[in-house]
């Protein structure tokens, strides 16, 4: 007997497992679980679900005293949370753990502020962001768990507690929106959130920092590599000459430092820190009779501040951005141009020096710079530099600076360089990823109709750009949604839709998702534009990543759409692409296109029902659906259950005979386990209550 035979349910529902359970033969269990026997599948029948909980979940262990220890320590970890509240639990986990024990971790601040802002708000899930944050904190936190020290021990785990179910808790509510009725606005958010961050990561690590490297200098100056330029430059006699009071010594010991710093590989960064060597930077900065010094001093600075956390903070800590910004004023563009650029990877580290640039003034100069006619290799790094002011959202800018950004945000937009073009639209997409007030705001400003043209871009990055930031608009409310739709977007979807680059086709299907998700009145929108024959296109025929977006965007539209527009959908042959897509083991897309199989035959007009779930049977959805049954996700097995059972049972079944037959135990020519009867029926209680070496 293979593991297909144990693990088959027979006619009374019930596995081999079930019954050899039930009737105590403690053998025969040992020898089915040994064999591999699923400990997780339920009953065929919903009412005679015997053997499991409350929960839904069929697990059943030896009784050990491990065991009995650990749910000791279980009930003890939830009387520590009865006990105390979130606010409580919080500041506990605040005192206890992160202030004492954490204090040196990288971005411990960052820690904090999440922290903080769980309790101000009541929300939990901003300990979650805490754990995910690209701080030193998960790690250090993993670290105290395994090493399993007693202080602080609770706290840690009430952490990793909250981390571990709200993760859980955000990742069922993309699955289980069906069951809530919730209204559009919701569905887009949701579709948003699941997507934004994978998609953002690439391209942020690309803005964040920038290095200068040698490119400018003749090959007379710079014929040595990297490792002899090491061998040349000793640290010591550097350190020596920048601490020359002779500006002229001075200067060549910085152009030394700085000529290290621009290497490729390894540049000794660390080192020069350690030397004590920012403060001379610093204070080069300050010589305004010698602007050749400053900008070596200011492109040092600018390389520093390119590395990790820690090396970007000690230039923070060295106060060298108030001089940075002072240079902003200088009457050399070199000078100008490097100090834009050193600022720019201060601000790219994160919203605290962000902010801090912002109480500086940063803001007004840049915007001058802009308005200036300066060179388009300055411009280019100073709209580099907006990106980076605009990409962070834990907190995002203030509603008062995004409004004073936006007319210069507007006026790049009419420029062709493609860095500029690129850059500046990133910003705008970052800015309407912060939530319905700044997309309202934007909305009113009149800066869409400018993004919606770069739709039809030559340059791949342009249209990427582009696409995320009208994407970002329709995930707020219909009436922003709507305003988007006003101004002509989808006539741009044609051509997308059919772009030679993947990437284009995955985000123009992740748009119209969020456009069908909306009122009766935008999916028409959508339909009349003739895009549902490209997206059911993609749907069959693309990568498995624009075939989730595809799915997403029909079952958006079950959602949301009229029985008219489904039955259009049905017409377009929208069914064996689906069903298609249900022998994959991704849980969440299965999830998104059993909804979409299930509110078609829901929705369906009775008289077309038939001809649908004879299209269902004869392109193999029905076989697929009923293996999923079987599937370790239960909202994905009460699904099928509920499809098979409201649309594919056999109306000339006597349903009570059947069940009452069924309750039975399997007839001996079927399992045969012991001198029991075969025709003794299973009890209503969970379990045989003479077994005490099983629990649930």
């Amino acid at each position: 007997m293979n593991l297909e035979d144990i693990d088959q349910i027979q006619s009374n529902g019930s596995t081999a497992l079930h019954a050899a359970c039930y009737f105590n033969h403690l053998e025969i269990v040992r020898s089915l679980l040994e064999a591999g026997a699923s400990r997780a599948i339920k009953n065929k029948i919903p009412g005679n679900n015997r053997f499991i909980g409350a929960s839904g979940k069929i697990e059943w262990i030896i009784v050990t005293p491990y065991v009995k220890e650990t749910a000791r320590a279980e009930r003890h970890s939830l009387m520590f949370y009865a006990n105390h509240s979130l606010e409580e639990l919080v500041q506990r986990a605040t005192k206890f753990y992160l202030s004492t024990q954490l204090s040196s971790v990288d971005k411990i601040d960052q820690v904090k502020y999440f922290f903080q802002q769980a309790i101000e708000k009541g929300d939990a899930e901003y300990i979650v962001k805490a754990y995910t944050a690209e701080t030193g904190f998960y790690s250090r936190l993993n670290r105290d768990l395994a090493g399993g020290a007693e202080t602080g021990k609770h706290e840690r785990q009430f952490i990793v507690d909250m981390n571990s179910s709200l993760s859980k808790n955000i990742s069922s509510r993309i699955q289980s929106y069906k069951h809530h009725g919730k209204d559009p606005d919701e569905l887009r958010r949701r579709r948003n959130q699941y997507n934004i961050s994978l998609r953002k990561t690439k391209r942020d690590e690309q803005i964040q920092c920038k290095r200068n490297l040698i490119v400018n200098e003749s090959m007379s100056d710079e014929t040595d590599d990297d490792d002899e330029l090491r061998r040349c430059l000793n640290l010591n006699e550097i350190l020596l000459q920048s601490q020359n009071s002779d500006l002229s010594i001075c200067y060549e010991g910085i152009r030394s430092a700085r000529k290290l710093l621009s290497i490729e590989r390894n540049p000794p960064i660390d080192e020069l820190i350690n030397l004590n060597f920012l403060p001379i930077l610093v204070q080069c900065l300050s010589y305004d009779q010698y602007p050749d010094l400053q900008f070596e001093a200011a492109w040092a600075l600018t390389n520093i501040a390119s590395g990790n956390t820690h090396q970007t903070q000690a230039v923070v800590n060295a106060d060298a951005l108030p001089y940075l910004l002072r240079l902003l004023h200088s009457t050399y563009s070199n000078v100008c141009e490097q100090a834009v650029w050193a600022i720019g990877n201060l601000i790219g580290d994160g919203s605290r020096l962000r902010d801090y640039a912002i109480e500086l003034g940063v803001i007004s100069p840049l915007i001058e710079f802009i308005q200036k006619d300066i060179p388009i290799t300055f411009l280019r790094n100073v709209t580099w530099v907006i990106v980076n002011l605009c990409r962070h959202k834990d907190p995002p800018l203030s509603l008062n600076i995004v409004q004073e950004i936006l007319p210069s945000l507007k006026y790049l937009l009419s420029f062709t360089d493609v860095t500029i073009l690129v850059d500046s639209t990133w910003a705008l997409a970052y800015l309407l990823d912060c939530g319905n007030p700044i997309i309202q705001l934007i909305v009113e400003f009149d800066i869409i109709s400018d993004i919606i043209r770069l739709l039809n871009h030559n340059e791949i990055k342009i249209i990427t750009a582009a696409l995320r930031a009208v994407g970002n608009v329709v995930t707020g409310t219909d009436e922003q949604t709507q305003y988007v739709l006003n101004h002509g977007v989808l006539n741009y979807f044609s051509k997308l839709l059919q772009h030679s680059k993947n990437k284009i086709n995955k985000e123009a299907v992740w748009f119209l998702s969020n456009i069908t998700a909306g009122n009766q009145q935008q999916v028409q929108a959508v339909i009349d534009a003739q895009l549902i024959p490209n997206v059911i296109h993609h749907l069959q025929h693309s990568d498995i990543q624009t075939q989730k977006e595809a799915a997403w965007c029909i079952s958006n539209l079950t959602m949301s759409g009229s029985v008219e527009q489904i039955q259009y959908v049905v017409n377009q042959h929208v069914i064996p692409p689906l069903c298609n897509l249900l022998q994959q083991q991704d849980a969440q897309l299965l999830q998104v296109c059993l909804d979409a199989l299930h509110n078609i035959l829901k929705n369906i007009p009775e008289e077309n029902l038939e001809h649908v779930t004879r299209e269902i049977e004869e392109c193999g959805g029905l076989d697929k659906i009923e293996n999923l049954q079987t599937f370790s996700n239960n909202e994905i097995y009460h699904q099928s259950y509920d499809i098979i059972e409201k649309y594919f049972s056999n109306e000339n079944d006597d349903d009570d005979d059947d069940i009452s037959s069924m309750s039975q135990v399997p007839r001996n020519d079927i399992f045969s386990f012991g001198n029991n009867s075969a025709n003794q029926t299973v009890p209503d209680n969970n379990f045989n209550q003479n077994n005490p070496r099983f629990e649930f």
